[in-house]
């Protein structure tokens, strides 16, 4: 568990979400169902500190999401759209929090998927993205899921400084040793040995 003052410290988690479902016909003479661009917003979410997220579930985090998801409204639509006309430095941006976090899950778009080899690429490795904004804000912190590789692998594509992408990295390696860990210790406990990879090993001197 973390202490001291940066286990107080406050974080924002902000989840992107469209919101074109609350726009829709009869209510409105020019629905956005035909928008062909991006039509989404930051969901309304808690703030959390560094030491809640250190101890929290997975699950106890995604059932307090799910929670703040339900409370999503047109109110918090117009609220980003009035944070758009300001000169923010960032985007999404809370000035009550230390720090923010967009997260965006982009599943359903099925950008990991997209077959490229008519034009004679390969594999998706992430997105090219830009935004038209008349006030130069910066969109940062953000770590969007792509979906899977053929794999099963999770391909993310993130907007994130020098430290903050190697401290991810550095939780990704973690977490991939802790599963490789348990599925060995399962294998084990079943009677069949892990799988060995053939490594081909440097020439000896």
């Amino acid at each position: 568990m973390l202490q001291g003052s940066k286990a107080k410290k406050e974080i924002r988690l902000n989840r992107l979400s469209s919101f074109r479902y609350l726009f829709r016909a009869p209510d409105f003479e020019d629905p956005l169902d035909t928008y062909p661009f991006n039509a989404s917003a930051p969901l309304p979410g808690p703030e959390i500190t560094y030491e809640e997220a250190s101890v929290f579930k997975v699950s106890d985090l995604a059932r307090l999401l799910a929670f703040w998801r339900l409370t999503f409204s047109r109110k918090h639509v117009l609220f980003a759209y009035e944070i758009l006309q300001q000169s923010a430095r960032s985007y999404p941006f809370d000035p009550s929090s230390d720090e923010t976090l967009t997260l965006a899950d982009l599943t359903d778009c099925r950008f990991a998927e997209m077959d490229w080899t008519k034009i004679g690429a390969g594999a998706t490795l992430g997105m090219t993205r830009f935004h038209l904004t008349w006030n130069d804000f910066m969109w940062k912190n953000t770590i969007c899921i792509l979906g899977r590789l053929p794999d099963g692998d999770v391909l993310l594509d993130s907007i994130l400084g020098g430290p903050r992408l190697s401290r991810l990295e550095t939780k990704l390696t973690q977490v991939q040793l802790e599963k490789g860990l348990q599925e060995n210790t399962a294998q084990a406990e079943n009677g069949s040995a892990p799988e060995r990879e053939n490594v081909d090993l440097p020439p000896s001197n």
